[in-house]
Formats: structure tokens, C-alpha cells, sequence
């Protein structure tokens, strides 16, 4: 007799996904989801259009690359398609820009060469995404690629073991090193009610890397709306992303920025309808082996991440996929 037929996780390959991080989270799903539950599958944008997958897809994932793209390999009818399919009790994941796409509206690089602003179509989470949070940022290149330092706000968090752990002792997993490439802060607040600060650093200096561009990152702070940013110190405040805000009330915040003042949200959870989207700004699917170790910009990145591919692993593992699939369909 014949089991229970697979639920189908979904990973979007096409246009405005780059074909080096789709290899990456694909590889990634299949080392952790059990397999007798799940199996994982690529989707393009045509497949996502005629929407056969809503009824056999436990998940649909979009990882790493641009969301112009997405949104014309898409189009409405794409996106409609799986906006639908969260709302009726669905998953979604988004990694990146994958997240951006699901995003109410985006600032990236504003004002800058760069920019890409304005309204999105899925309304997952409720509010912006703003980025890159540090830069700059350069596309088919990790320039400006860091690893940044999370702070988790699970609410019971992850006590690592043995089986998680690669022999290591248990420790709960509070704050750990993330690969980040572009990702951005997320904003509980309308557009116009905050404006960016840039910092400026000296990352490539510290880590002796070429560089002709100054790196930075950047601070979201409130305004009154009246007064220029510069000549109202005292009414600025950083933002700080709590897990709710008047739009907000169905977002929690699982990982936010240590190192940036106000502790923006790197990585939530949505619910959206009778389902429910994690988003994250961080590629939590990379480890440190997954990473060209050749790349000068990749090697100090690699070097902090070597030591917390264990608590890469299990929140990518433990948290993503059990916050979207449920406990059973992942393994150790």
C-alpha cells in the first residue's frame, strides 16, 4: 500500500534569482528536510503562473538575486497566485531579495546608483524594507558582503544538543555570525515617517581588503517630517523594531542587527491570512563551506562564520523550516 503522498517544497528558479544562491538553498532544503514528509522541487515563473502547485505545495521559497526581476518574470498574476495561496493557509519563505519581494514597499540604495524604491504586491510583512543595510553594495559581486552579528528573540530559545551540535556542548543559541549580501533592515513604520543615516566604516580597511569606495551602514531614524534631519537632533531617535507596532500586530521579530544601532529586524515571521511567511534579510541557508573560499571579499566572512556554522545550520534548520512546515519535517 501506497504512503501518504509528499507535500512539495517549492524553490523558485528564474529571472531575479541568481542561479548560485537558487543551487545553494536547494542543496541546503534537501540536507534538512525529511524527506519522508517533504520533497523539494524547483518551480519556475511560468509553473507559478498557471498554478497547479497551490494544492501539493507545503512551502514556496524565494532565495537570494533581485526582485525586478521576480516581479517581471511574475507579473501580477504570478504574484497574485502566491499571495493566494498564503493567505488560504500557505507558506512562504523569502531569503534576501526574496524578502524584499514580500515586503509593502522597498528603499534600496535610494538616492543612490543603485536605487530600486516603491510599492510591492505581496504585503506580507506590513511595513518597508530598507537597504542595504551596509554597502555598498555591488550586483555579481560580494564587495560588499559582510558577516553581521544577529541577536535571536525566540521566545524559547534554541538550547543546541549533541545531534545539532557536532559533538560541541549545549549552549542556547542567542547571537551568532550570518552571511550578508544586500539584505536590509525591516521598518514597522509608514514611508515618510523615518529617514537613513549613513555611518561610515572602515570594514575593508580593518580586513585588508582593495577598495576605492567607502563602506557603510546605515541607521534608520524617526523625523517630525518638518524640520531637515540634520537640524533636529533632538527629536531624532534610532528605530528600534519591536516584535509589534501598530501595523505590525501580526509580526514577530525573530533575529534582529546586533551591531546597528536601534536593533532593526533582520529576520520575522508574518502571519498572513490563515498562513504565515518568514522572512529573512540575512542568508541563513549559507554556511561557511558553502562559500568561495578564493573570493578576498568571502575569506574574512568565511573565517567569522566557521566558528557558528552550527548555529547557522539550526536556525536555518530548527527555526525557518519548523516556523513553516512544523517540527516533523525537518531532520537532524
Amino acid at each position: 500500500m501506497a504512503g501518504p503522498a509528499k507535500r512539495v517544497i517549492y524553490v523558485y528558479r528564474g529571472l531575479g534569482a541568481l542561479e548560485e544562491n537558487t543551487k545553494v538553498l536547494m542543496s541546503q532544503l534537501q540536507r534538512f528536510v525529511n524527506t519522508k514528509i517533504h520533497s523539494v522541487q524547483f518551480i519556475s515563473p511560468e509553473e507559478t503562473i498557471k498554478g497547479a502547485w497551490c494544492d501539493e505545495a507545503a512551502l514556496y521559497v524565494i532565495g537570494g538575486g533581485y526582485d525586478l526581476g521576480l516581479i517581471k518574470a511574475l507579473g501580477p498574476e504570478g504574484t497574485n497566485k502566491i499571495q493566494q495561496y498564503v493567505h488560504q493557509g500557505g507558506s512562504y519563505l523569502g531569503i534576501c531579495s526574496g524578502a524584499y519581494f514580500a515586503s509593502s514597499y522597498i528603499e534600496f540604495d535610494k538616492d543612490g546608483p543603485l536605487e530600486v524604491c516603491g510599492d510591492r504586491q505581496l504585503k506580507f510583512y506590513p511595513g518597508g524594507k530598507i537597504g542595504p543595510l551596509f554597502g555598498p553594495y555591488k550586483y555579481n559581486s560580494d564587495f560588499g558582503s559582510r558577516a553581521v552579528l544577529l541577536s535571536c528573540q525566540i521566545p524559547q530559545p534554541i538550547q543546541l544538543a549533541n545531534g545539532c551540535s557536532n559533538g560541541l556542548k549545549p549552549r542556547k543559541l542567542d547571537q551568532f555570525y550570518a552571511y550578508f549580501s544586500g539584505g536590509g533592515a525591516f521598518c514597522p513604520y509608514p514611508k515618510g515617517n523615518f529617514e537613513t543615516r549613513k555611518n561610515l566604516d572602515s570594514y575593508h580597511k580593518e580586513n585588508g581588503l582593495p577598495s576605492e569606495d567607502q563602506t557603510y551602514s546605515i541607521e534608520l531614524v524617526k523625523s517630525d517630517g518638518h524640520l531637515p534631519l540634520e537640524s533636529n537632533h533632538k527629536k531624532e531617535e534610532a528605530i528600534s523594531c519591536p516584535k509589534s507596532s501598530p501595523i505590525e500586530s501580526d509580526v514577530e521579530v525573530l533575529c534582529s542587527y546586533s551591531d546597528i544601532k536601534g536593533a532593526p529586524a533582520a529576520i520575522v515571521k508574518c502571519r498572513v491570512g490563515k498562513g504565515q511567511a518568514v522572512l529573512s534579510s540575512v542568508h541563513v541557508e549559507y554556511d561557511s563551506q558553502c562559500l568561495d573560499n578564493k573570493d578576498v571579499y568571502l575569506k574574512p566572512i568565511i573565517d567569522t562564520l566557521k566558528d557558528f556554522n552550527t548555529e547557522q545550520m539550526c536556525l536555518a534548520d530548527l527555526d525557518l523550516l519548523s516556523f513553516t512546515l512544523g517540527p516533523r519535517s525537518f531532520h537532524l
